[in-house]
């Protein structure tokens, strides 16, 4: 899920089970923010040194990665 708005509207991105490298869940990501009329502030990467993913957010977007039916709380 996104929020262009510091958390007060949520809008959820899905992305259907399978195995995708980074830049097209980073393609897929931003044509969904687009598609829901927002500017895309998000950008996911890789960092190869530490083979870990890079999630870059601008202009007070929030993400929440939890699945939907998730029963922890946010902190």
């Amino acid at each position: 899920m996104h929020s262009p708005d510091e958390g007060h509207t949520w809008f959820v991105i899905f992305v259907p089970e399978g195995s995708y490298d980074i830049e097209y869940i980073n393609k897929v990501t931003q044509q969904k923010i687009t598609q829901n009329g927002h500017s895309n502030q998000i950008t996911i990467s890789a960092n190869t040194n530490t083979l870990k993913s890079v999630l870059i957010l601008e202009n007070g977007y929030h993400v929440d990665v939890r699945p939907p039916d998730s029963i922890s709380i946010a902190l």
